[in-house]
């Protein structure tokens, strides 16, 4: 039995052809299309500046997004700081400004455990609204194909990035389903209409907070 494929990644990663990163299992002659995009490795990442909208405000990354929602069950005026309406150099900055700033509160223990609880839903959420709004990222998201994704962690071990490749196993059933020939002067408006379906369909199961629709 074929093992299967397997990409990793995280937001330094260098632009190596697909199969040909550490670790990684594929044939490089059955991803041509995601050969072509450069730096497909860091458009996977959290860190990527892609900047989308979800719950009401605009994020540059979804490490943006994460650290906002985990900080904003303390504190909702530092959480604010994180999104681009905010003007907060942090809000504006890259991925890696929004981790660097994670710990600027101190959760209590009740909050810790509600994070725990949410985290994986936030993370899911955020993700569906970047590759959904982000024609790019989606581009390298598809030509993924149905290779394992996995997130390096620096110094420690890979995780497996599974709500990716839930998000990219549901566009790929949207686009099964959309019309062969769709009505001229319309598809710009039904891709629209598929994709938000599509984070419709995971903010229904998002049991993530909802506290930081609430700040200003």
């Amino acid at each position: 039995m074929r093992m299967a494929d397997k990409f990793f990644f995280f937001s330094r990663s260098t632009d190596k052809p697909p199969g040909e990163g550490s670790n990684e299992i594929g044939d490089p002659g059955e991803y041509a299309a995601l050969a072509r995009l450069s730096d497909w490795r860091q458009t996977l990442s959290n860190f990527h500046v892609a900047t989308f909208c979800w719950r009401g405000y605009t994020w540059n990354s979804i490490e943006h997004a994460f650290q906002a929602m985990k900080i904003g069950l303390q504190d909702q005026d530092k959480a604010f700081q994180f999104t681009v309406e905010s003007g907060h150099f942090i809000g504006k900055g890259s991925g890696w400004t929004a981790q660097k700033h994670r710990k600027c509160v101190i959760l209590t223990q009740d909050n810790i455990d509600h994070w725990t609880r949410t985290c994986q839903s936030v993370m899911q959420g955020a993700a569906t609204a970047k590759y959904a709004q982000s024609a790019a990222a989606s581009e390298v998201l598809d030509a993924t194909g149905d290779a394992e994704l996995w997130h390096i962690v620096p110094r420690g071990r890979a995780h497996r990035f599974g709500h990716l490749e839930s998000i990219r196993t549901r566009r790929r059933a949207a686009a099964r389903c959309a019309p062969v020939k769709p009505p001229r002067g319309d598809a710009v408006a039904r891709k629209a209409r598929e994709e938000r379906a599509l984070t419709r369909a995971e903010e229904r199961d998002d049991e993530g907070d909802d506290f930081y629709i609430k700040y200003h």
